[in-house]
């Protein structure tokens, strides 16, 4: 039956089967888009009598389908948060899958702000944190047929009913397509933290919801969090594992659902703390970002560290003394001046204080570039890394030139956020959240404009900042792509004291990766300084110093302990550091840091000189003859249909190598590897779908070896480029050959559903013309060097075409690759997360015979996750690799490949066709060729 709880207007937002009027409990339900309340119905039964189910409807479905559906989720959130209100007469939770987790969460903390009442519970489900950058393309502009073919492609959501009545189609898509506008159209904005727990569900096979962005969810709460992987797809909670989703969520309310709202005590951050654990207060370093800077910092440690000083100004190509003492041209206020600057001046500030004899820290922490200051501090890195990290940094952040920002005084963010909201300026992001009354806000200068004539009416001052860009918001998000791909380039160690990230407001965990990813993230997340400082008041007599120069942060501090933001108590912990043991109990153990002084540590090496990490076994490395034979496999590109054919139907070898690879890739494909290759393809079509040419690149290369290998040819060297490091990795025995085509297929398959549409285009030129002439390439990418005179770019399809055209009308030859997607590129950033959990299940073994690695530049003791997906996503530099060979004095190259590809490209590099041969081309393969190349290899000792 259907109740009306309240009044007839809050009857239409509820759907309830088996209503509850005594249950302790109401728990809300959220659908996910393009569904109506009527998958909750049955809820209630398999939830106890202490729950009551109430099922949300929102317009333009079901029993509302005559209303017009919202495009927009504030307004939205609005009026649910009216229909809920008078339901808040006991304890409540909140549940959503995929669309439905926004709307739990923002209802959440519109009735918060509204009407002081949060959740005992929020449940989310199916889709990741909403502060995590989306990685899926917009689906709502497109036309019907295209919209309908790409959600049955990337969710296979639209129920087969539906998808065959072109009626119940033409009745269903306006619903689903304005949910998908309000989600796509969905801009979070920072604000307090939730205290309420958290519980989030995803689904094993779900390439929509990760673990990393599922596990973002704690970043919004300060009370408890708990992640549960269920068995499925994006749709679990509609099949065999929804009996486990509501037995999990009963345990969880059974377990608060006596909170009523409020923090249990000894989760809040103003009382119930637990007891000290140690009998000193905690030192917290701070260290001031941009804005800090002066005319004349650092007069009083230039002296005292002069090879600092020297390596700085070898770094950065000018005078730093002079810079911050004299500013003879007046840089000291530009970005791509003031960072390294600042960053230099706050380090040796930092070093003079350990010098003088002061305490190590127990934790630091820095506001914007004093981030770096923090990881300096802590040994993640040396000066010299912080310098060259800083300079890139701010000259990317200077090359921005869209948007400005400004600060709202005398607001709450809260406050700020909805009336931003109202008034439809969905532009503006939040950049630092300095304190509860001073936020900055960044964005269009239009939209900032009429922002400020509102906060100004509202009585709060505004206050324009002189800047070239809205730093620390989307806008910054081309300049994060770039600098990600800058800092592989360096090493990072643990943390040896705790370092409280900006866009996260909790500490830097150890591992290289995450230290990467939350350098790269900072760029474009707004600062979360007013919850860092107010977690770091939780510690035990929190004790502050501000290291830099002026007092900014000091300020603030003294400013947020006035009205500290109500969060989780921080327990701080020591990093243990390489070798170690566990560090001492309690939050004060961290031990002394003292960062190389007068000796910098050479620079960091390149990711291909990475050492082995430590505490782990030496991988084994196979030590290549100084006369060995070299195997080429090659990757996207070289493929065209047929490739092979004759010697599939004349060598026996190569035949059962192709078939062997055919049968254990089609339960993955759901059809046959040789049918694609061989059956029923036009020969001079374009091989473009990756998701068939990424296991038929692997399962030539493969058997082409083999059939070599029956001659009596083994390879003492492999080395492969792009695609084709996944073939040498499966040919060296690193990789089985199962465990090599699920990942070039799984590859594919997250390429297809995850990254965007792109284009590759080869250039007949030299690659110096990328920076010589940058405007040729607007809005492409460097993806490899070939040989001197021939070079990739990738990118947008249109970005790609226009590329090409202009090229040409400067006379240089350009060729469009049959790749659909833009390789060795920042667009592959979106599946890194999904790759990286598939190739982490994958068995990887000790190589049999030496892997030179085209995208690290440098030879392989072990195939791991990081050079697995470095291979697909580095730029592929392949003379650096034939340079790197040649000096290691190897004897011969044959190319294993379906084009002879690699084979021209060393014949281009060396000028010498002697030492190379070629075992198939496109104008066909045939088992004499083998035959050829096996007397020729014995021949010349």
């Amino acid at each position: 039956m259907h109740e009306v709880s309240a009044s007839r207007s809050s009857s239409l937002w509820f759907l309830r089967r088996h209503a509850r009027p005594q249950a302790r409990l109401r728990l809300f339900c959220f659908p996910y888009a393009g569904k109506g309340a009527s998958v909750y119905l049955r809820w209630a039964e398999e939830l106890p009598d202490s729950v009551d189910v109430h099922a949300v409807q929102l317009p333009g479905r079901e029993g509302r389908v005559k209303e017009r559906p919202a495009e927009r989720l504030a307004p939205l959130v609005h009026e649910l948060v009216e229909a809920i209100a008078p339901l808040l007469d006991r304890p409540f939770a909140l549940f959503g899958h995929s669309m439905g987790t926004v709307l739990a969460f923002e209802v959440a903390r519109e009735l918060r702000a509204r009407h002081g009442k949060e959740p005992a519970h929020l449940f989310v489900s199916g889709r990741g944190a909403p502060h995590v950058p989306r990685r899926t393309p917009d689906l709502h502009r497109l036309p019907d047929a295209q919209l309908v073919a790409a959600l049955q492609g990337t969710y296979g959501g639209i129920p087969d009913v539906v998808r065959d009545d072109a009626g119940l189609l033409q009745l269903f898509l306006p619903t689903l397509r304005a949910d998908l506008t309000m989600l796509e159209t969905y801009v979070f904005r920072p604000g307090e933290t939730l205290r309420c727990p958290i519980s989030a569900f995803g689904g094993d096979r779900d390439p929509h919801a990760s673990v990393e962005d599922l596990r973002a969810w704690a970043e919004l709460t300060a009370a408890p969090f708990r992640l549960r992987m269920m068995e499925g797809d994006h749709f679990f909670v509609n099949g065999g594992a929804r009996t486990e989703v509501l037995r999990s969520i009963a345990a969880d309310l059974a377990a608060h659902h006596s909170i009523n709202g409020k923090m249990p005590a000894g989760m809040n951050g103003t009382g119930g703390r637990p007891p000290a654990a140690v009998q000193r207060p905690t030192r917290i370093v701070v260290f001031p970002g941009q804005g800090s800077q002066r005319k004349g910092m650092g007069r009083e440690l230039f002296d005292a560290y002069p090879k600092h000083v020297a390596e700085a100004d070898e770094i950065l190509g000018y005078s730093l003394r002079a810079l911050c003492l004299e500013d003879p041209r007046s840089e000291l206020s530009l970005t791509q001046y003031t960072q390294p600057a600042l960053f230099a001046v706050n380090a040796l500030a930092y070093l003079a204080r350990l010098d003088k004899g002061g305490a190590p820290p127990d934790a630091v922490a820095g506001h914007s570039l004093g981030e770096y200051n923090a990881l300096f501090a802590a040994g993640v890195f040396d000066f010299a890394t912080g310098v060259r990290l800083v300079q890139r940094r701010g000259e990317l952040m200077s090359q921005a030139k869209e948007g400005t920002m400004a600060a709202v005084l005398g607001l709450p963010p809260e406050r700020i956020r909805e009336m931003l909201d109202r008034a439809g300026l969905d532009g503006i992001d939040v950049a630092n959240l300095n304190s509860s009354r001073q936020t900055v806000i960044g964005g269009p200068k239009a939209d900032l404009t009429k922002a400020g004539a509102l906060f100004t009416e509202a009585g709060a001052r505004f206050v324009a900042l002189n800047v070239s860009a809205a730093f620390h918001t989307r806008y910054m998000q081309a300049a994060q792509r770039v600098f990600g791909d800058f800092l592989e380039r360096f090493r990072f160690a643990p943390p040896r004291i705790p370092v409280i990230a900006n866009c996260t407001a909790r500490p830097y965990p150890d591992d290289e990766r995450s230290i990467r990813a939350l350098l790269v993230r900072q760029i474009a997340s707004p600062v979360r300084w007013y919850e860092t400082v107010s977690r770091l008041l939780t510690c035990p007599e929190a004790q502050f110093e501000e290291v830099g120069p002026g007092e900014v942060l000091a300020r603030m501090i003294a400013e947020i302990r006035k009205d500290p933001m109500q969060v989780e108590p921080f327990a701080l912990r020591a990093a243990a550091g390489p070798g170690e043991g566990p560090p001492p109990a309690g939050p004060l153990a961290a031990r002394p840091v003292a960062p190389a002084r007068e000796e910098p540590r050479p620079a960091a090496p390149r990711a291909a000189e990475q050492p082995p990490r430590a505490g782990a076994p030496p991988a084994p490395q196979p030590r290549p003859p100084r006369d060995g034979l070299v195997f080429l496999y090659t990757g996207q590109g070289s493929q065209y249909f047929a490739m092979g054919a004759e010697l599939y139907e004349k060598e026996a070898t190569f035949r059962a190598a192709v078939e062997q690879c055919s049968a254990l890739v089609a339960p993955l494909l759901g059809g046959s590897l040789v049918d694609i290759l061989y059956r029923g393809s036009e020969p001079f079509r374009p091989f473009d779908r990756v998701l068939h040419s990424n296991p038929a690149l692997l399962a030539i290369g493969y058997a082409l070896t083999r059939a070599l290998e029956a001659r009596g040819v083994r390879p003492d060297v492999v080395l492969g480029y792009g695609i084709g490091e996944y073939t040498a990795a499966v040919v060296a025995g690193a990789l089985s050959l199962e465990d090599g085509l699920a990942l070039a297929i799984e590859q594919a398959r997250l390429l297809e559903e995850r990254a965007p549409p792109g284009a590759t285009l080869a250039v007949f030129d030299s690659s110096e013309l990328v920076e010589r002439d940058p405007s040729l390439f607007r809005g492409c990418e460097l993806a490899g060097i070939s040989f001197q005179r021939h070079f990739v770019v990738s990118g947008p399809a249109p970005e790609i075409s226009e590329a090409s055209r202009k090229l040409k009308a400067l006379g240089v030859a350009t060729f469009p690759l049959p790749i659909g997607y833009a390789l060795h590129s920042s667009s592959m950033d979106g599946i890194e997360a999904p790759f990286r959990r598939f190739a982490g299940r994958l068995t990887l073994r000790p190589p049999r015979a030496a892997i030179f690695s085209t995208a690290a530049g440098g030879w392989l003791g072990a195939v791991d996750v990081d050079s697995l997906w470095r291979a697909c996503r580095a730029r592929a530099v392949f003379p650096r690799a034939v340079d790197a060979l040649e000096a290691h004095g190897v004897r011969r190259y044959i190319d294993a490949g379906p084009s002879g590809t690699l084979s021209s490209f060393i014949k281009h590099h060396l000028g010498d066709e002697r030492r190379v041969l070629t075992l198939a081309t496109r104008f066909g393969a045939h088992p004499s060729s083998l035959d050829k190349v096996a007397r020729e290899v014995a021949s010349r000792p």
